[in-house]
C-alpha cells in the first residue's frame, strides 16, 4: 500500500489566497475472508480432530501426487471411501484460505482546491472544488475443491469494477464586524454535490488452468451461466445555507443557521426540505464579578451552552424512489396444444413512492464547559435529545405484490438521548522538557423506536440474518434493531420438572403441559404470551448491538523529539448473538463435524449444573440449538487497546533541510472482554456468524515537513 498527502498555500496577493490539498492512496491486497458458514473460520471449527491437513496413506505417511508432492487431504483420507458414513460439509481450510485468490486493488485520489478573497477586512469570499474519485476492483477466483467434505466441481471467478466520481463545489460569503463590545457576523452560501458510480460485474466460469498467472479471460470455457451485469448510480444535491451570530463583551453568544437541502433520489414534486437550527452560550467566567474573584485563579473558565436543530438524510433511499425499473423473467412462459408456445412475462423490480420525503432527526442539547489551571484542565458536560422522523426503511410487502425488493419509504420514528463528557489535560515537567497529554471520554445513550407505522407486529429485517432466517426487528419501545428470540427459564433436569412446567386456563381451570414433547436435558422456554403453549409468539424483543455507553482514554507525552502516545477504546451495555457458538455445537451443516468446547457444558456431560442443553446431532425436536434463544445472547462488552505510538523527531535545525518524523504503531494491540466468540466487535447488528477477526496492525512510517 502507498499513500501520500500534499498541502499547499500560495499568497499571491494581501487580498488573494490559492490553496491545494491532495492525499492519494494507492493499495492492492488480498481480504474480505468468507465469514459464513462455508467460510475457513466454521471450517477450521468443524474441520474432524482426527482430520489433516495433507493427504494421508492408511500407515500414517503423507500420500504424493504423480510429482512426488504432498497435496491437500479433506475431512476423512481417501483409504477410508465406502468405510466412512458421513463427514462435515466443510472445505479444508488451510487449503481454501491457500488457493484463495482475492485481489482487492484500488485507487484514490483526495483532493480540494480553493480560493479565498478579501476584498476588505471584514469580508471574505471562499470558494472550494473537491474531488473524490475511486477506481476499484473485486477479483475472485473460486478454484476446484476435490477433497473429502464439500466439494467444488468447476472452478469460477466473479469480477466487479468500480469507477466513483464525486465532487462537491461551495461558495460562501463572509462578513464579520466588531462595534465596541459588539461582535456581529454573517454568511450565506451554496453547495453542489454529484456522485456517479459505475459499477460492472463478470462472471465466468471452468477455466482450464488454475495458475494464477493464466487466469486469463480467454483461458474460461463458460461465459454464458451467469450473464454478466451493469449499474450507473448517480445522485446530487444542491443546498442554499445561511448563518447569523452575535456575541456580546465575550459573554453572551447567539447562532442561528438555516439551509434548504434538496436531493435527486426524490419525487420532483417535493425533493427540498428546511432545516433550522439556534444556539446560544453564556460565559459566566466573562462577567465581571467573576473575573475580580478568587475563583477565577482556579477555575478560570465557566461557560453554559444550549441547542436546537433539525438536520435531514436521504442516504438510504436508491437513486430515485420514485422510479421503478422494468425487468424480464429469467424463464418464458410455455403453453399451447403442442406448448410450443412460449412468452416471456416483465414485472417491477419495485414499487414506486411519490411520497418519499427526508428523513429528519431533531436533537436538543445543553452543555457546561469548564477550564481549570489557565486551561490546563478541560471538562465537558453535555446532554441530548435527539428524535429522528420518517424514518427510511424497506416497507414489508406481501409476495403476491410480484415485485422484486420491497419499495423504501418513510415510517415511524426513533429518539436517542444521553450523556456526554470529556476530559483533557496537558502539563509540562522537567522544566518544560517534557510535554505530556491525558484525556478521557464518556457517553450514554437511550435508543429506542418510539412508533413504527400502524404496524401492530414488529418489523421484520430479513438482514443480516442467521441460517437464512431473521433474527433482528424493530418494534415501538425498544432499540433499533433488536433481537428477537425465546426467553428461557434454565434446563429440565428430570422428568418430573417437565410434567410440573403446566398451564391453567384462567376461565375453565384446565391444565396442560406447556413443553409436553420436552426431553430431559431440553431448553425450559418462557410462555411469554401465556397461551399454554410454546410458538413464534412467545418470542421476545431482547437486548440489541447498539451500546449504551462508548468510552474512550488516552495520553501522549513528547521529550526532546521522543513522542509517545496511546489510545483504548471500549463499549458496554451492548448485545452480541453468538451464532457462531451456536452453529458450531451441532457439528456443521451436516452434523459430522468437530464442535466447539463448550460442548463439554452441556446436559450431555454436566447433567445437573450445565449451562446448555442436551445436544442435538441426532435429532432436536425442542430446537435447543436450531431456535434463537437467549443463551446464545451474550454481552458484547470489550476494552480495547487500540492504538500505540512511538515517534522520533531528528534534530535538524536547517531551515532549508525539511524535518523528518520516524514512528512506528501498533493497532488494536490487545483486547479485554467477556465474549466468548473471537471478537466482539462483530459489526453486522451483533450477529456473529464467524466474524473474521480485526487485524493486529504494524506500522513504519517517515514523516517529511518542508
Amino acid at each position: 500500500m502507498f499513500s501520500g498527502k500534499l498541502q499547499s498555500d500560495w499568497h499571491v496577493t494581501k487580498w488573494l489566497k490559492l490553496y491545494e490539498r491532495v492525499s492519494v492512496k494507492v493499495s492492492n491486497g488480498q481480504g474480505n475472508v468468507n465469514t459464513s458458514h462455508q467460510g475457513p473460520i466454521m471450517a477450521a471449527m468443524w474441520y474432524p480432530r482426527s482430520a489433516t491437513v495433507w493427504e494421508t496413506n492408511e500407515d500414517g505417511s503423507f500420500a504424493l501426487d504423480s510429482k512426488g508432492e504432498k497435496y491437500y487431504g479433506g475431512t476423512s483420507p481417501k483409504w477410508t471411501a465406502g468405510s466412512v458414513s458421513g463427514t462435515p460439509l466443510v472445505y479444508n481450510p488451510v487449503a481454501d484460505l491457500q488457493r484463495m485468490h482475492r485481489l482487492y486493488p484500488e485507487t484514490k485520489v483526495f483532493s480540494t482546491t480553493g480560493i479565498e478573497i478579501k476584498p476588505i477586512s471584514s469580508l471574505t469570499i471562499k470558494s472550494e472544488f473537491t474531488a473524490d474519485l475511486r477506481q476499484a476492483e473485486e477479483d475472485t477466483f473460486y478454484p476446484v475443491m476435490k477433497e473429502a467434505g464439500l466439494e467444488r466441481a468447476k472452478n469460477f471467478r466473479e469480477q466487479f469494477l468500480y469507477r466513483d466520481n464525486h465532487w462537491m463545489s461551495e461558495t460562501t460569503i463572509s462578513w464579520a464586524q466588531v462595534f465596541g463590545k459588539h461582535h456581529i457576523s454573517a454568511m450565506g452560501g451554496f453547495t453542489a454535490d454529484f456522485k456517479k458510480t459505475h459499477e460492472r460485474a463478470i462472471f465466468t466460469r471452468d477455466y482450464l488452468s488454475e495458475d494464477k498467472d493464466q487466469l486469463l479471460w480467454g483461458q474460461a470455457k463458460d461465459w454464458s451461466s451467469t450473464q454478466p451485469r451493469e449499474s450507473i448510480y448517480e445522485y446530487a444535491m444542491a443546498s442554499f445555507l445561511g448563518r447569523v451570530g452575535y456575541s456580546y463583551d465575550d459573554r453572551y453568544f447567539l447562532t442561528a443557521s438555516i439551509r434548504r437541502d434538496a436531493s435527486s433520489k426524490l419525487p420532483v414534486a417535493k425533493n427540498y426540505d428546511w432545516f433550522p437550527a439556534v444556539s446560544g452560550s453564556w460565559k459566566l467566567s466573562s462577567e465581571h464579578f467573576y473575573a475580580n474573584s478568587a475563583v477565577k485563579d482556579v477555575m478560570n473558565l465557566v461557560k453554559f451552552r444550549a441547542g436546537w436543530g433539525k438536520v435531514g438524510n436521504v442516504d438510504l433511499f436508491p437513486t430515485n424512489v420514485a422510479e421503478a425499473q422494468l425487468l424480464a423473467y429469467e424463464w418464458p412462459i410455455i403453453f399451447g396444444k403442442d406448448l410450443t408456445n412460449q412468452m416471456t412475462g416483465t414485472y417491477l423490480n419495485t414499487i414506486p413512492n411519490l411520497n418519499a420525503r427526508w428523513e429528519t432527526t431533531e436533537q436538543t442539547s445543553v452543555g457546561l464547559d469548564l477550564g481549570f489551571f489557565n486551561s490546563a484542565l478541560e471538562i465537558s458536560v453535555d446532554w441530548y435529545n435527539k428524535r429522528t422522523k420518517d424514518l427510511i426503511d424497506q416497507i414489508p410487502t406481501p409476495l403476491q405484490l410480484g415485485v422484486k425488493s420491497s419499495p423504501y419509504g418513510n415510517m415511524g420514528g426513533v429518539q436517542n438521548k444521553g450523556w456526554e463528557f470529556s476530559i483533557n489535560y496537558n502539563g509540562t515537567a522537567a522544566h518544560g522538557a517534557l510535554n505530556y497529554n491525558v484525556w478521557g471520554m464518556f457517553s450514554t445513550n437511550d435508543g429506542k423506536v418510539k412508533s413504527y407505522g400502524v404496524r401492530k407486529d414488529p418489523v421484520r429485517h430479513d438482514t443480516p440474518n442467521l441460517n437464512s432466517t431473521a433474527i433482528l426487528y424493530s418494534d415501538a419501545g425498544y432499540p433499533w434493531y433488536s433481537f428477537r428470540i425465546y426467553e428461557t427459564a434454565g434446563i429440565f433436569r428430570s422428568q418430573d420438572e417437565i410434567d410440573n412446567y403446566v398451564w391453567t386456563d384462567p376461565e375453565t381451570g384446565a391444565s396442560n403441559a406447556i413443553q409436553p414433547s420436552a426431553k430431559v436435558g431440553d431448553l425450559k422456554y418462557v410462555d411469554t404470551n401465556n397461551d399454554g403453549k410454546i410458538s413464534d409468539a412467545d418470542r421476545v424483543m431482547k437486548g440489541s448491538y447498539a451500546p449504551v455507553n462508548t468510552f474512550s482514554f488516552g495520553g501522549s507525552l513528547n521529550w526532546k523529539g521522543l513522542d509517545f502516545s496511546f489510545m483504548f477504546q471500549g463499549v458496554s451495555g451492548n448485545y452480541v448473538y453468538n451464532g457462531m457458538k451456536q452453529m458450531s455445537m451441532v457439528g456443521g451443516n451436516a452434523g459430522y463435524g468437530n464442535m466447539m468446547d463448550a460442548v463439554l457444558d452441556t446436559w450431555d456431560f454436566n447433567p445437573t449444573s450445565s449451562k446448555y442443553p442436551r445436544l442435538g446431532i441426532a435429532e432436536d425436536s425442542n430446537g435447543n440449538y436450531f431456535n434463537f434463544s437467549d443463551i446464545f445472547l451474550e454481552k458484547g462488552d470489550y476494552l480495547r487497546l487500540k492504538n500505540i505510538t512511538l515517534g522520533y523527531t531528528l534534530p535538524i535545525k536547517n531551515s532549508s533541510v525539511p524535518k523528518i518524523r520516524v514512528y512506528g504503531s501498533v493497532d488494536n494491540v490487545c483486547t479485554i472482554t467477556g465474549y466468548s466468540g473471537i471478537d466482539p466487535e462483530v459489526g453486522n447488528y451483533g450477529v456473529d456468524r464467524g466474524v473474521y477477526p480485526v487485524a493486529r496492525t504494524f506500522n513504519f512510517g517517515v514523516n517529511l515537513n518542508f
